[in-house]
């Protein structure tokens, strides 16, 4: 218990997480306490993980499992095997061991941070804000001092439940306690996404980089004109400057991620495999959980070339690019044959028909709009929900469509 207590003492300032953190790893430490003190500092330093989670490098396995067998103290082993846990994708156990270690210490500031990071990737994965409103006000509750890896946690949690003045005040607080800390500007940068100001997200990772120069943002500054573009639903010159801008030579999984985006975007269709090969070697374990949808998507596929070329197909149609979203569609039924799950590949059929539908419409081709809804519907497309979604309104127009719907209606 002591040693939680210790460290919130005896806590350095937020500027010197990361360089206190490559510090240690250089030096190659084997002492287990030296190495659990760089592994909670390169997390604290590190708030990008947040912003897209499955696609920013993470402790690995061997190193967390390694970490956790060397560790005398108990309470440090579950804050371990917990983080091992949550790093390698097992949701249900990294919770059981979070709030379990949180019951054994609720006012150690370490058992905190290993319950606020499970709270916050486990929100990432399924969007459930009541556990994650529960961390903020048990949180809250953590006897003071008020600490700047505390303060970052909760202003990332409350950017990631929309509660934005407060998540601007926790901000602005952080930056005024570490205004020289690279990491506080990587906070402000987490706030700025969250309420899509995206030019301000990256001129404070600007900033974070004029601090720190050995910053390495893992590929978040390209990944903010993905959302930017995203955003306006436009993809012209100026992205693609931007984007080889912040690219580079970056060989992070999301840097990876975003060249294969890109490939799609431009229509490369033999780079994207290419480019998603180079983000499955990379990746951490974790299931991904990113933004924009289209992009997630992409990390989803995995290996997987239709359910690659199906990603580029929705990344086509959110900018508008229908013919070249229904070429990519082609590509994702021409390589459904790679899906061994029968079940599976019907459904990745039947999603790619459907949005082929929405892609001739955005051509003004309402037959062959037609047509592929009765491929859909003879993938397992369902009556119900073509006669209740909004893009399929002008088709509802049509003489054909009641025969189509009767034929396949139960």
């Amino acid at each position: 218990m002591g040693g939680g207590r210790e460290r919130a003492d005896t806590l350095r300032g937020l500027g010197q997480y990361a360089a206190a953190s490559r510090a240690l790893r250089r030096s190659g430490a084997k002492d287990a306490d030296t190495r659990y003190r760089a592994l909670l500092d390169s997390l604290a330093g590190n708030p990008l993980r947040w912003a897209a989670a499955g696609a920013i490098p993470l402790p690995t396995a061997a190193e967390l499992d390694d970490l956790r067998a060397a560790l005398p103290d108990e309470r440090r082993r579950g804050i371990v095997q917990a983080l091992l846990k949550l790093y390698t994708g097992d949701e249900r156990e990294a919770w059981r061991l979070a709030q379990r270690t949180w019951l054994d210490a609720p006012e150690d500031p370490e058992a905190m941070m290993a319950y606020g990071e499970v709270a916050m990737m486990k929100f990432r994965w399924s969007g459930e804000r009541d556990d994650l409103a529960r961390a903020v006000n048990l949180i809250d509750k953590v006897r003071p001092p008020e600490t700047p890896d505390r303060i970052a946690l909760r202003a990332a949690m409350l950017v990631s439940l929309e509660q934005t003045d407060r998540a601007l005040a926790e901000s602005d607080r952080l930056l005024e306690s570490a205004p020289g800390a690279a990491e506080s500007h990587l906070v402000k940068c987490l706030y700025h996404q969250g309420i899509r100001d995206f030019d301000g997200a990256r001129e404070h990772l600007r900033k974070a980089h004029a601090l720190d120069p050995e910053l390495d943002d893992f590929g978040y500054g390209a990944l903010l004109v993905v959302l930017k573009a995203s955003n306006a639903r436009t993809y012209d010159e100026e992205t693609n400057r931007e984007l080889a801008a912040e690219l580079k030579e970056g060989t992070s999984p999301l840097a990876h991620l975003v060249r294969a985006w890109r490939s799609a975007v431009r229509r490369e269709w033999d780079d994207i495999g290419r480019h998603m090969a180079a983000f499955e070697r990379t990746r951490p374990a974790l299931w991904p959980a990113i933004e924009p949808g289209d992009l997630h998507d992409l990390a989803a596929a995995r290996g997987s070339s239709p359910l690659q070329f199906r990603a580029a197909m929705m990344t086509l149609l959110g900018f508008g690019k229908f013919d070249d979203a229904l070429a990519a569609g082609k590509l994702a039924i021409q390589r459904a044959g790679e899906i061994a799950d029968g079940e599976a590949k019907r459904n990745h059929v039947r999603d790619v028909h459907y949005h082929s539908a929405r892609a001739h419409l955005g051509r003004e081709d309402r037959a062959a709009a037609l047509q592929s809804v009765a491929e859909a519907l003879a993938n397992g497309a369902t009556v119900e929900f073509l006669e209740q979604d909004y893009d399929m309104t002008p088709l509802r127009e049509l003489p054909e469509w009641e025969p189509l719907m009767k034929k396949h209606r139960k």
